[in-house]
């Protein structure tokens, strides 16, 4: 099986990152490797990587029916709500994550 076949088909489209930060364990670990597509439009439920308002870009899930963003960790402020006044840029939407299983030197 080919990674670049399964997973960069549309390298137009399609972006690689590396997740740093803990809002979203126990899904995302701390240097997860996401496969991030531009092409696919965000349904509710998705995993997405977005800037509000010029921030940061970050990985939250989205919550369309109350239009938020959603952090998995409890540890973190739940979710932030999208107001129509908000700049929103979606760079994409999680299509795969690739996790070592043992860490290499």
């Amino acid at each position: 099986m080919s990674l670049d076949e399964r997973y960069l088909s549309k390298v137009e489209s399609t972006f690689v990152n590396r997740v740093k930060g803990l809002s979203m364990y126990p899904e995302y670990l701390e240097n997860d490797i996401i496969i991030i597509r531009s092409d696919y439009y965000p349904t509710d439920g998705d995993d997405i990587v977005v800037s509000i308002n010029s921030s940061e870009y970050t990985l939250k899930r989205y919550d369309k029916a109350n239009n938020r963003l959603v952090a998995l960790n409890s540890d973190y402020a739940k979710s932030v709500t999208i107001d129509e006044s908000d700049e929103v840029v979606i760079l994409g939407v999680v299509d795969a994550v690739i996790r070592d299983k043992r860490k290499r030197k």
